[in-house]
């Protein structure tokens, strides 16, 4: 099958192995997992991410649409670094001044199955507060919510 992919079966071969032997397990042989594909723009963070996360027998599975500034997020990752070895409440500082700046992206739409097996859409603002939250739980009942800029619920239906 390898070959039929135009995959180097030796790297197919490590990775076979590497499933083989455990690796992926916990003591009660469990599999963790974690899987992700992110669309960045030109010199800048996701804009859009597909990811799935598997951890003892449940899994989450979700599509995030996020807002990011419009500029180079090298100038954030160029001071990140100036920081590294600074002292933990100057970094703080730094990351409080992105986010009142609004310098740091945030999520808008996120569609999700989480690990209990709830389905939702949660729509957020420009400011990246979530407002509408559409699910159906696990029982199959679904729900809106409306919430205000703190994420407290105004109004529900049902």
């Amino acid at each position: 099958m390898a070959d039929e992919l135009n995959i180097d079966p030796i790297v197919t071969r490590r990775i076979i192995d590497e499933t083989r032997d455990g690796s992926e397990k916990d003591e009660e042989g469990s599999v963790t997992q974690q899987a992700s594909l992110t669309f960045d723009p030109y010199l800048q963070n996701g804009v859009l991410a597909l990811g799935m996360v598997e951890q003892g027998g449940k899994r989450e599975v979700k599509l995030d649409i996020h807002d990011q500034p419009n500029f180079p997020i090298t100038n954030i990752a160029e001071k990140l670094i100036e920081l590294e070895d600074a002292p933990k409440e100057e970094k703080d500082a730094y990351i409080e001044e992105l986010k009142e700046n609004e310098a740091l992206g945030h999520n808008r739409i996120r569609v999700v199955k989480n690990r209990d097996g709830e389905a939702e859409i949660k729509l957020s603002d420009s400011k990246g507060n979530p407002r509408i939250r559409l699910a159906v739980d696990v029982n199959d009942i679904p729900k809106i919510e409306f919430l205000d800029q703190e994420g407290e619920m105004v109004s529900s239906f049902p």
